[in-house]
């Protein structure tokens, strides 16, 4: 019997503190926990970013989503605190270390998957944003970059097609 409470208290430390179980709050006027990503290409994307500027390659999570051409996803680029929050546009959180860019980017995964160590040959494009980029674009981003997204900062730059 002792054993078995121990082993549901420990479960459920686990469960309260680990990340992949929380549920994250619903966004807000004032709060986005979430950025949108469409892939409008017509290959599978890995979707992935970086609060650590100048970084050329992010250090790549093992827990990626692949999105599909044609989907949307609304979990690859969360967090637990507002994206506001990060940013230090948050008084309330008192962020003592905020950023003023979040470097997002886009991999083949196609390439990834088979060449994992290559990240750089897998490399789409990475946009670098401040929070009025994301605020203006309703913290929604696509692959390829949209003609109203030709002002952000990107690499490789945006390209009429």
């Amino acid at each position: 019997m002792k054993k078995n409470l121990l082993v549901y208290t420990i479960f459920g430390i686990f469960l309260v503190l680990s990340p992949s179980f929380r549920c994250r709050p619903d966004d807000n006027d004032n709060h986005h926990y979430r950025i949108r990503f469409v892939n409008w290409s017509e290959k599978s994307i890995y979707v992935d970013c970086s609060i650590f500027h100048p970084d050329t390659i992010p250090m790549l999570t093992s827990e990626r989503d692949e999105i599909l051409p044609g989907k949307i996803n609304n979990s690859t680029l969360s967090t637990f605190t507002s994206w506001e929050s990060v940013f230090g546009a948050d008084l309330d959180d008192r962020n003592l270390n905020p950023i003023d860019t979040l470097m997002v980017f886009v991999f083949d995964a196609e390439l990834l998957e088979t060449n994992p160590s290559n990240v750089e040959e897998a490399l789409l494009l990475r946009y670098d944003l401040s929070l009025k980029d994301l605020q203006r674009f309703n913290w929604t981003l696509s692959y390829p970059p949209t003609e109203s997204m030709k002002d952000i900062k990107m690499w490789p730059r945006f390209e009429k097609k």
